[in-house]
Parts: structure tokens; C-alpha cells; sequence
């Protein structure tokens, strides 16, 4: 057990008796290289958890398995501010909990604290609003579920905040789909190309399923007019040709 004016690191063992000592220890390469052993598939930058610590206290304490200071800060009037914080790969603390639950079991401390305790205080003390955030398009549930930890996954997603303004697939949705401002102009008469024309008054409803969410990538495209003329074309020339043949193709009509 340290004393008062001592000040240990969780991580590497290492005791030092100054504040600038323990600073310097972690800015230096045995710390980073114990983190490194411990989580070798962790991309969470490690360089200046001093920063971190100055910054974003709550980060830096993760990264240090500073357990007495992560339970203050989640617990106190900031709580909630600081779990929102990410570092700069876009990492949030519950993220970071989430990659070393494993891999840092042993490393608790005396009262049974570790990251799989500290995850479950963030969940209790309002975490739960940042499950929606993401680093490299996945979130905590993904990175549960890349490393295996299935039963966890499931928790972590049951209890994502539901936002409207994402799709199923994660991504961020427009607040109106392009296609929208497309079928205003046709309905005031401002747009001129007749192919357009033609997929918004004689198609209704296949304009209808394009604007659904799920199509986001489609009804918010660049060169939206473009791409619909191009396809309107198409279809005509198709519709056309089957004519031809004695055939017919819904909607299209020989010219």
C-alpha cells in the first residue's frame, strides 16, 4: 500500500514519490509498452495520457486503470460530460472499457474494481446515452461483438438509445431526402427534363419507396438528376425495345 504522498500506477507496478515523476512515467515507453502487451489489438492512441489526464480525466484514468478516480468521475456532477468525451481516433470511454475487458481481468484492484466493473458503473450512471456513438462506424456493441463477447453485445445494443435519425445500417440520415426538393420542382412546374417528369408523375409510388430510409444512399446521391435520367432512359429504351417484341414493360409506352 502506497502512502499519501506516494503515487502508484495500476498498470506497470511502478510506485514514484513526485507528481512529476508520475507524469513522466506516464508519458514514458515502459507505460506505453505495457498497454501495448496487454491490449495488442487496442488502436486506442496511448501517447500523452498525462493530456488525458489533464483534458479528459476520465479517459486518462482508464487508460491508466486509475479505478478510485474513474468511480469519482462517473459519479460525479460531470459524469455524463466526461463519458461523452472520445479520444482522437473517436474512441468513447465505454468503447475503451469495452476492448480491455478481458484482457486486463487480473488487473483489479483490491476491491474488486477493473473495467468490467467500471463499464457496468457507466451503465448505471447514465453511459448508456453514448452506445449510439461510433469509432470507425462501429459502435461499443460491435467492438463487444468483434472480440467475441456475445451476451454483452446483446446488453450493450438493448440498451442503445433509439435515433430517428440514423438507418439500420448507421449512418447518419439527411434530414429530407434529395429526391424530395426533386419532386417539388416537377410538382411547380420548374423542372424541365421530361424523363424526370415522368418518374414523378407516372410512377408515385416507385418515388415513394426511393425516399424510404433505407434507400438513403440512392434518394441522396450526388448528381441525384443525373442519375435518375440516366435510369429513366434506360427503362424507356427497355420498354421500347419489348414493344417491339410483343411485349410490355409496366408503365413505359412506346413512343
Amino acid at each position: 500500500m502506497t502512502s499519501p504522498s506516494e503515487y502508484k500506477c495500476e498498470l506497470c507496478g511502478v510506485t514514484v514519490k513526485t507528481t512529476t515523476r508520475y507524469q513522466e512515467h506516464l508519458m514514458g515507453k515502459k507505460h506505453a509498452r505495457m498497454i501495448q502487451l496487454a491490449n495488442p489489438q487496442d488502436d486506442v492512441s496511448h501517447s500523452g495520457t498525462y493530456e488525458f489526464n489533464r483534458s479528459k480525466p476520465l479517459l486518462g484514468a482508464l487508460l491508466d486503470g486509475n479505478w478510485a478516480r474513474c468511480k469519482e468521475l462517473i459519479t460525479g456532477p460531470e459524469g455524463a460530460t466526461l463519458m461523452g468525451q472520445k479520444t482522437s481516433k473517436g474512441a468513447t470511454a465505454i468503447m475503451i472499457a469495452v476492448s480491455r475487458c478481458s484482457s486486463m481481468k487480473s488487473k483489479t484492484s483490491a476491491d474488486g474494481s477493473g473495467y468490467s466493473q467500471i463499464l457496468e458503473l457507466m451503465l448505471q450512471h447514465g453511459g448508456a446515452a453514448t452506445l449510439l456513438e461510433r469509432k470507425e462506424n462501429k459502435t461499443a456493441a460491435d467492438l463487444a461483438e468483434d472480440r467475441s463477447y456475445h451476451e454483452l453485445a446483446t446488453r450493450l445494443r438493448s440498451l442503445e438509445p433509439k435515433d430517428l435519425s440514423r438507418c439500420f445500417c448507421g449512418e447518419k440520415l439527411p434530414k429530407r431526402p434529395a429526391l424530395s426538393f426533386v419532386v417539388d420542382c416537377v410538382k411547380k412546374e420548374t423542372e424541365k427534363n421530361p424523363l424526370i417528369c415522368s418518374l414523378v408523375n407516372d410512377h408515385p409510388e416507385v418515388v415513394a419507396n426511393l425516399c424510404r430510409s433505407e434507400f438513403h444512399r440512392i434518394n441522396s446521391c450526388n448528381n441525384l438528376r443525373k442519375e435518375l435520367t440516366e435510369s429513366m432512359a434506360i427503362v424507356r429504351e427497355l420498354g421500347v425495345y419489348m414493344a417491339g417484341n410483343g411485349h410490355s414493360l409496366f408503365g413505359c409506352e412506346q413512343d
